[in-house]
């Protein structure tokens, strides 16, 4: 087992009905329907028992999204069963997904999805797949807007919201993800 980051190779995506631009950087366009997987990254070389990462395994993504909104996941040989929690989707600019790899299966992928509504494609770039141990300072700790609102109409309830600020041991490591979850709100 190994403390340090694994690279990816993207050299072997499996493609489903997105078309592949080009290969020395991946860049991909979805179809326009929403969900539709594009391509997937094999990620068997970097887990254990083939490679040297035992679970859980962080799974981080380094996308530059063009146009759409673009969804990311980790699956299973079969494309349905789920091997950790999903990260936000992300919209235009350049994004660091993190994912957990929780789950063990013979063949994890890293699968890229459209995300976006209104039949629109999503034109996106995916510059490096990396995998690491997992430390326990993971999105899926982390406090979100969801957590805090209530109601309908969502509202934010401030007990709640001072609770989450009162809570230390619940960070995300990563500034730009949290970011990226107030743009969306």
């Amino acid at each position: 087992m190994t403390s340090r980051s694994v690279d990816i190779g993207l050299d072997t995506p499996k493609r489903h009905a997105g078309v592949v631009h080009s290969s020395t950087l991946l860049r991909v366009e979805t179809p326009a329907a929403q969900w539709s997987y594009s391509v997937s990254i094999p990620l068997r070389a970097g887990v254990h028992p083939h490679g040297p990462l035992r679970l859980p395994v962080r799974v981080v993504a380094t996308v530059s999204v063009k146009t759409g909104t673009l969804g990311c996941l980790l699956v299973g040989p079969d494309w349905t069963t789920l091997l950790g929690p999903l990260p936000p989707a992300v919209g235009p600019g350049l994004h660091t997904i993190t994912l957990l790899l929780e789950q063990a299966s013979p063949r994890p992928y890293l699968a890229f999805r459209n995300a976006g509504s209104g039949n629109r494609k999503c034109r996106f770039t995916i510059t490096s797949v990396s995998l690491s141990p997992d430390h326990g300072d993971t999105l899926q700790w982390a406090t979100t807007l969801e957590d805090v609102m209530e109601g309908t109409p969502p509202r934010v309830v401030v007990a709640k919201l001072l609770a989450a600020i009162d809570t230390r041991d619940r960070w995300i490591s990563d500034d730009i993800a949290v970011l990226d979850r107030l743009r969306r709100k």
